[in-house]
């Protein structure tokens, strides 16, 4: 394995471990992306993953990079985002709504989960988080079990159910070495 990929591997390995401990909130009484990026936020100051002075700071800027443009990725995802300068490292919330939003998704499908996702200045660690949540919502397992989980914690067996098989299957496709 060259060191680029081993590289790639470690940075996909700390982003799946880092998903697999995200906050999760099933049934989010929300009415608009606004309202569900303010839970989301109040979320992460309630686990002192954000300090509470950085509150309104920051569901500024995610609603402002919402109104730019929708993060209403398809597959009934949206992943509102942003880069929050100071902030160390990243902060993930996967939510799942109580009711569907229409957000304008490319795909037309309202949208049932939202993972806010918050990093520092680290523009590729940014975008690996982005990759991998839309991985994880094309996985149709996935999907289905996050949709069944009928609380948090079996939200968070499903997220670590798929990194489970992401890992076997990374694993299972390694194969022999053919010199």
């Amino acid at each position: 394995m060259s060191e680029t990929s081993s590289s790639a591997s470690e940075h996909t390995e700390f982003v799946a471990r880092h998903l697999e401990q995200a906050q999760v909130i099933v049934d989010l009484p929300a009415d608009d992306i606004d309202t569900v990026i303010q839970i989301l936020v109040d979320r992460l100051v309630a686990e002192d993953q954000l300090p509470a002075e950085r509150r309104d700071e920051t569901v500024r800027v995610v609603q402002s990079r919402e109104r730019e443009s929708s993060t209403a990725l398809g597959q009934g995802l949206a992943v509102p985002h942003a880069r929050v300068s100071g902030l160390k490292g990243s902060r993930v919330v996967f939510g799942r709504l109580e009711t569907s939003l229409n957000l304008g998704a490319p795909d037309g499908r309202p949208v049932r989960f939202v993972a806010l996702l918050l990093t520092g200045d680290d523009h590729e660690l940014h975008l690996e988080f982005l990759m991998s949540i839309a991985r994880m919502m094309s996985d149709g397992v996935f999907v289905a079990d996050a949709h069944l989980a009928p609380d948090e914690p079996g939200l968070r067996r499903a997220i670590e159910q798929y990194f489970q098989r992401s890992r076997e299957f990374e694993v299972s496709s390694i194969g022999p070495k053919i010199s």
